[in-house]
Order: structure tokens, then sequence, then C-alpha cells
């Protein structure tokens, strides 16, 4: 029952024993995949409507959902 860590611009993940997770766990986002897929979605969407967003930029929102899918269906021990 510890955490799945990711960071939101690179391919870095790691695991964290609960212990771990307990005692820096304040300020982290901790939420279910599905509404960080919402967000993702819809910043997406502000990108399209706006046209304000360039390639590089909806490329790295589009790595992220991929990280969070992969995340979301990972089963843990």
């Amino acid at each position: 029952m510890g955490a799945e860590c990711f960071h939101t611009l690179s391919d870095q993940e790691r695991h964290l024993e609960k212990a771990e997770w307990d005692e820096i766990r304040f300020g982290q986002v901790c939420t279910p995949a599905s509404s960080l897929a919402n967000w993702k979605a819809a910043i997406l969407k502000l990108c399209d409507d706006t046209g304000r967003c360039d390639w590089e930029v909806v490329e790295k929102i589009v790595s992220f959902g991929e990280r969070l899918d992969r995340l979301s269906t990972t089963v843990l021990p």
C-alpha cells in the first residue's frame, strides 16, 4: 500500500513503500489515474480550442496520458 510515482515531464518512475510514502507525501498528488486522465483531456481540448499549444507540448501531454494508462493497469502485489 505504498505508491507508484512518476514524473509528468520525463519517463522516470519509482515505487515507494508505505512508510517512505507516509514521510514524503505532503504536497504530492494522490488521486485516481482517471482524474488525471480527465485533466489531460481538458488540457488537450483547451489546446485545440485556442490553438496555443505547439506540437511538442501536445506530445508531452499525450505521453503523460500514456504513463497514466500504464500505471492504472499495473497490478501491485
